[in-house]
């Protein structure tokens, strides 16, 4: 069955006293792993498609009217979306990919247009070492973007400057008694860029 999504935008002006609904061209989802809409990117807003082996960028105008798709280009087409942040008038889009033995993480800043602006090596790590893709949690102010790493026992924490695009620090944590990767529940990030991580332990 194929699925196709209309995306339906609704401005309200004064106190719901009037109402305009725009309806976009047809958005198809159905080759989609994941997707998301970002408004007010500047004068513009973005739909996100990760597709895999393609990452598609639909821009639409500040009537809501279809300008163009962008597909930005990377290292390599295999890429691992980890994070994609909004901004004010920009866009931090955050990556691991695989090359030369190994893991890769990136950050890259695209501006309204999906242009790319700047960008940041985070860390390059050996592959055998790290089986997994990192995960992330971002600060209320979105000032803070927490990229974090279930290792053996261990946690690789690396709290990035999300407005800044700089590395705050790297930091592999571990606790006597607690294994990080099996007992890990949670984490939440302040606007101060202080962390919490809640683990689970079975008492049986």
């Amino acid at each position: 069955m194929n699925w196709v999504k209309y995306l339906i935008f609704i401005l309200v002006f004064g106190q719901l006293q009037a109402q305009k609904v725009t309806v976009s061209r047809e958005i198809i989802v159905r080759n989609n792993l994941n997707y998301d809409i970002f408004p007010n990117i500047g004068d513009h807003t973005l739909f996100y498609h990760d597709r895999g082996s393609e990452q598609i960028f639909e821009i639409y105008d500040e009537s809501l009217k279809f300008i163009r798709e962008v597909e930005p280009e990377f290292e390599v087409r295999n890429i691992q979306p980890v994070a994609v942040v909004p901004l004010d008038s920009t866009l931090n889009f955050y990556y691991n990919y695989r090359e030369d033995g190994n893991l890769i993480t990136r950050a890259i800043r695209f501006d309204k247009d999906v242009n790319m602006i700047d960008s940041l090596t985070i860390s390059i790590r050996d592959k055998n070492r790290t089986n997994t893709n990192a995960r992330y949690v971002i600060s209320n102010d979105k000032s803070k973007v927490l990229l974090f790493t279930p290792l053996d026992k261990q946690i690789l924490l690396q709290l990035i400057d999300n407005r800044n695009l700089k590395i705050i620090y790297e930091y592999t944590l571990s606790i006597d008694g607690i294994n990080l990767r099996a007992e890990f529940d949670k984490i939440t990030l302040t606007d101060q860029g202080d962390i919490y991580i809640i683990t689970r332990k079975n008492s049986l």
